[in-house]
């Protein structure tokens, strides 16, 4: 599997729970034996609005051709360091 294919399969499984999080929370939720109240569906939809900008950042990155761009995209997610 390239880094192309990868990119390109993470991007569209981002989008499509990216929505899914976005529009109907309380149902994907109940899904993973989630309760609903209103303070989780807030972060379901702030959740779904961060794999929707992740599907945008991924699908752009197919193009990349420098090797210290796709390394920043692939590490960006898993960093876990305070932007300090």
């Amino acid at each position: 599997m390239t880094i192309k294919t990868y990119f390109a399969i993470f991007a569209v499984l981002s989008v499509l729970f990216g929505i899914a999080f976005v529009l109907a929370p309380g149902q994907v939720l109940s899904n993973y034996g989630v309760e609903n109240s209103p303070a989780v569906a807030l972060m379901s939809r702030l959740f779904g609005g961060t794999l929707l900008a992740m599907a945008v950042i991924l699908w752009s990155a197919r193009d990349f051709h420098d090797e210290v761009a796709l390394c920043a995209v692939l590490i960006g997610p898993a960093s876990r360091t305070p932007l300090i």
